[in-house]
């Protein structure tokens, strides 16, 4: 089963189905197909809707881990570490480990750092804050695997109270694509440029990916599996869009990736999502 029809099936809007429908999963079944059947650490920061960004209480009290469930799923042999502002320790087991930690403060977020191993796939979905993004970049990367991926979604909404409270920093999506064009950090605002010099030679590849390519990824999903946000079934609805479609697009790897962000410098405010790859150590 793809990973959209079984994030579908467990909710997370991740999918096509439901909330936003991102449709970040019909990406994510190409670029993580190769992993399935390895042993992989997977780490994603927020972890379920509605926390301090949208309005809600940091002690809010949490239901469910969707995206966690569909990880385990996906990745069967996998762990995850899961990192949240809100506490969802109960759902800690065997397969997933919790930290609780907020991603605007720096002791936190090394503490996440001193506590995990070194991750195949990190996964940014957290308050989606600019500053945050960025801090949290600056110190998780130091513990993705050599040619791991490093993934920072919702590039295209920041919350207005987070943007004018927090120290300036340029929007993520305009950081990465400045370095795109010119292979450094320029401007950084009040994280010192010194700050990102070291990564310079630690990056293999940064892709930016619009919203206007995922929409559309999720629509041929959803119409060749004769599906809607209303009505979902996993049982009666197959990973179709899986076995006709992204097995040949995950045959042309990076080729395919590339496409997807061919005009992602071109429309900046349309950029989705964001792809970086650290550089393999040198043998």
């Amino acid at each position: 089963m793809s990973m959209t029809a079984i994030g579908n099936s467990y909710g997370t809007d991740k999918a096509t189905t439901k909330g936003n429908m991102h449709a970040y999963t019909c990406l994510y079944d190409v670029l993580f197909g190769q992993l399935r059947g390895k042993a992989i650490n997977l780490m994603e920061i927020g972890l379920n809707m509605g926390g301090p960004e949208l309005g809600g209480s940091a002690s809010r009290k949490v239901q469910d881990v969707p995206s966690v469930r569909m990880w385990r799923e996906f990745f069967p042999r996998s762990h995850v570490f899961g990192v949240d502002i809100s506490d969802f320790s109960a759902y800690q087991n065997d397969h997933f480990t919790f930290f609780r930690a907020d991603c605007g403060n720096i002791v936190d977020l090394r503490r996440v750092v001193s506590g995990a191993p070194q991750c195949d796939i990190i996964i940014d979905d957290g308050s989606h804050a600019s500053y945050h993004q960025q801090i949290t970049f600056l110190e998780l990367f130091r513990i993705l695997k050599s040619g791991g991926i490093y993934i920072i979604e919702d590039l295209d909404w920041q919350p207005t109270e987070y943007e004018a409270e927090l120290p300036r920093v340029p929007k993520t999506r305009d950081l990465l694509s400045g370095f795109i064009r010119t292979g450094s950090f320029n401007d950084t605002g009040t994280i010192p440029e010194s700050h990102w010099s070291g990564l310079r030679n630690e990056i293999e590849n940064v892709m930016l990916v619009e919203a206007a390519k995922l929409n559309e990824m999720g629509g041929i999903y959803n119409r060749l599996n004769s599906i809607s946000a209303e009505h979902y079934d996993r049982d009666t609805h197959p990973a179709m869009f899986s076995a006709r479609h992204l097995k040949q697009s995950a045959l042309r790897g990076i080729d395919f990736l590339r496409s997807l962000a061919g005009n992602a410098l071109s429309a900046r405010n349309t950029v989705k999502v964001a792809i970086i790859q650290k550089r393999h150590a040198a043998i």
